[in-house]
């Protein structure tokens, strides 16, 4: 009978535990062919704005320095 108590208790405490709603991460990818001190700014406003909001938010922000390939290719590790 004893056995029985702790099994039940115990999947209780799993089944409880399991459901529970995980934490959201939302994630920003920047992926930029030039840079300048226009995009400078923009990207230094986008890593300050990050902390603002409630979610977790996570801003990569990448640049290829003139250079299309890697500006190109860098987009599928963002998704």
């Amino acid at each position: 009978m004893k056995k029985s108590c702790v099994y039940i208790i115990l999947i209780i405490v799993l089944v409880l535990t399991s459901c529970s709603e995980r934490e959201k991460v939302y994630k920003v990818g920047v992926s930029q062919c030039s840079g300048g001190l226009w995009r400078d700014k923009v990207n230094n406003e986008m890593l300050a704005a990050q902390h603002l909001y409630e979610q977790d938010v996570k801003v990569t922000i990448v640049c290829a320095f003139d250079n299309i390939v890697p500006c190109v290719s860098r987009r599928g590790d963002f998704l």
